[in-house]
């Protein structure tokens, strides 16, 4: 990436500014789900249906995964890259909602949120359905925000109505591996691969260069914009969120430089 930092001078960069989330949840439509972050469906005042994943859902130790799913969703797009866009949602006072499981009840404040999809597959196996849709150029971004992010619990959404067009989502366990911002464990794994995507096998070479100069040229204030997105009262600190920055900006380039290995 263009003017790397310290990991000190990023972390000094984080400067949460809470910007209102643009919808309010209304209804609870289905859920929760029985996985880790007990998911579950809502209708908001934008009349849109988002899947949200609040901090009560998730173990203490883990909720940190929220702010690595918004942090990497958007900058799997700014990268041009298919992800499930995230979003963030308010649960407002008074609603109620389903009960958690182990005693733990949703409590008002800004949730993850993802959109619903009506026709889509999820799968957790390596990116499938290469030669359907535009999915050689999609693949392509898959790997770079893998190798990128060190991607974990790989899991991948499929439009049946799109020619099984792939969306990655469910960025919880990036980085740490663990649903955790672990600043050790970041400095500790900044220089270490991520999981195999697979057989690199037709993936679109054009994509795979463009996506090598984007990692080597994005803007570290673009990144830093992304990580003051996080809410404030989400239990992830600013070390945390300024040494996930460093951590993408260090591998960038190295992940710039295996694009091109695989082109090659």
């Amino acid at each position: 990436m263009a003017a790397r930092r310290s990991r000190e001078d990023w972390v000094s960069a984080v400067a949460r500014s809470d910007v209102a989330p643009a919808a309010t949840s209304v209804i609870v439509i289905s859920g929760p789900t029985s996985t880790m972050s007990r998911a579950f469906k809502v209708g908001c005042d934008d009349n849109r249906e988002y899947w949200i994943k609040t901090l009560q859902g998730v173990e203490p130790g883990q909720r940190p995964s929220l702010a690595l799913e918004q942090v990497l969703g958007r900058v799997g797009m700014m990268l041009g890259i298919s992800v499930v866009p995230p979003h963030l949602v308010r649960i407002p006072v008074g609603m109620a909602f389903p009960d958690l499981g182990n005693g733990r009840q949703v409590e008002p404040g800004i949730a993850h949120a993802t959109l619903s999809f009506s026709s889509v597959v999820e799968k957790k196996t390596q990116p499938d359905h290469r030669s359907d849709d535009d999915n050689r150029r999609r693949h392509a971004g898959i790997f770079a925000l893998v190798d990128l992010a060190r991607g974990s619990d790989l899991q991948y959404l499929y439009d049946s109505s799109a020619e099984n067009s792939i969306l990655s989502h469910d960025h919880g366990l990036y980085a740490c591996q663990t649903g955790q911002l672990d600043v050790g464990a970041m400095i500790a794994a900044v220089d270490q691969p991520a999981l195999s995507c697979g057989d690199p096998a037709g993936l679109d070479g054009p994509e795979l260069e463009r996506l090598a100069v984007a990692l080597e040229t994005v803007a570290a204030s673009d990144i830093i914009a992304i990580l003051n997105l996080i809410p404030s009262d989400w239990p992830v600190s600013d070390e945390q969120l300024g040494t996930l920055g460093w951590f993408l900006c260090e591998r960038a380039g190295r992940a710039a430089a295996n694009l091109r290995d695989l082109v090659s």
